[in-house]
Formats: structure tokens, sequence, C-alpha cells
């Protein structure tokens, strides 16, 4: 995966058309999803989770439910970018832009303001204690290793 290129044709767009983009914003997503996936699963081994960030259903649900919808803002660029076939849920495996907006709704949800840009160690901390939380089996050390090629990439 030619990580400028996700950056500058997946992550910036999907993050801007939702009025979200920022260069932290975005580092942020893609070491999510170095971290999650490595950008190589379609669906979580052994889990229920999918897409490049590993969105389980049920947080998904949430998402929609709890911020999406309820907010003109949101609602109306996030179904843009929804595809009329397959369903929502699979779309977070196969529409990327759309994957990549909802991994970017999750952190919006998070009262505790993001990380600044570069600061992957900040970010690693913040992935762990509200994305991957205290009962995931990720370690800041992992999403430090695996979220190091974002350093390259122009944001």
């Amino acid at each position: 995966m030619n990580l400028q290129q996700l950056q500058d044709h997946v992550i910036k767009p999907a993050l801007s058309h939702i009025g979200m983009y920022s260069p932290a914003a975005a580092q942020l997503v893609m070491g999510t999803g170095l971290q999650e996936s490595g950008f190589c699963y379609i669906v979580q081994v052994g889990g229920p989770a999918v897409g490049p960030y590993q969105i389980e259903p049920r947080t998904f649900m949430d998402l929609m439910d709890r911020i999406v919808m309820p907010r003109d803002a949101l609602r109306i660029p996030v179904n843009q970018m929804i595809a009329s076939w397959p369903d929502p849920l699979s779309q977070l495996a196969t529409n990327w832009m759309f994957s990549s907006a909802m991994c970017r709704i999750f952190y919006r949800g998070i009262p505790t303001p993001l990380p600044g840009f570069g600061d992957l160690t900040r970010m690693a901390e913040y992935w762990k204690n509200h994305y991957n939380t205290f009962k995931g089996k990720g370690r800041v050390e992992d999403f430090l290793r695996n979220a190091e090629p974002a350093r390259q990439v122009r944001f």
C-alpha cells in the first residue's frame, strides 16, 4: 500500500468531506489503520470487526445513532459517501473513504483533544486509551512500530 496515495486519495478527501480534516487527524486515522489491519485485512481474523480500521458492528451502530444521524452537518456528507449497495456495515470493509470517515468520527466523539501532529507517542496512547481500550490486546509499542511509516507521509 502506498501510504502517500492513501493519504492523498482516500483519507484527506474523506475527512475533508465531513469537515474533520487536519494533519493530526489524518495522521491518527492512518496510524489507526496501520495498527488495526496494516491496511491488509478486510475483516478481523477471528472476530466481528470489519474494514481497515477494524470497526466492530456495535461500535458502528453506536456512531451512526449517537453522532452521525442527529447532526445534519454529519448525516448529509456521510450519507453521500454510502453507496446504494451493499449495506453500510459491509461498506466499512469495501468503501475506504466511508470507513476512514467513520474512524475519524469515532475519534471526534472523544472529549479529549487529539494529540498534535507528529506526536506518535501521544497518538499511540490516545489510540490505546480510546480506540483499543484496556480490554484490547493492542499495545502502545505496537502502534508506535506499526505507525512509523506514517512519519514519511505528507499530510
